[in-house]
């Protein structure tokens, strides 16, 4: 009997360290991009430290499931549960950033406005200040800055 309870605490030690250096590696991505954020106190943020703080935050949630003591069978649906989550989130998200994207691509292929242009867009109106892939930024007359959405400015004459 005490050989089973020592097996077990060994088990969960094991899953317990797992988990306890994956959140320390998370804090590790995330951590940096706080502080450059409150030195800069800017708004925007560069991909990459989402990015890797996201990846690392996937592989600490695999690495805890595959140490979890528990069966092969449970194990490969916790799995399986995991990437029907990733998988179901991707679709329900993809569809705007991707039609975003592909306008964006369409608006720099068939160059309707450049940077500077005064462009009116029905309610929205001002100079192009800056163009992305999933936005357009204009400055208004007002000079405020309004971002649109590419995907609005195709749909939208």
């Amino acid at each position: 009997m005490w050989q089973h309870i020592v097996n077990t605490a060994t088990q969960w030690s094991t899953t317990v360290i797992v988990f306890a250096l994956g959140i320390a590696l998370v804090v590790a991505c995330y951590r940096p991009l706080w502080r450059r954020n409150e030195r800069k106190n800017e708004s925007k943020m560069s991909l990459w430290g989402p990015l890797a703080t996201f990846l690392a935050f996937g592989m600490v949630t695999v690495a805890t499931i595959l140490t979890l003591p528990i069966g092969d069978a449970a194990r490969g649906q916790l799995l399986g549960l995991l990437g029907l989550l990733v998988t179901a989130a991707v679709a329900l998200s993809s569809t705007t950033i991707l039609g975003n994207a592909l306008a964006g691509l369409m608006l720099r292929v068939i160059r309707n406005f450049q940077l500077g242009d005064y462009i009116r867009v029905e309610d929205h109106a001002g100079r192009v200040s800056e163009r992305g892939i999933l936005h357009t930024e204009i400055q208004t007359e007002d000079r405020d800055l309004t971002t649109l959405s590419n995907l609005y400015l195709v749909t939208h004459a």
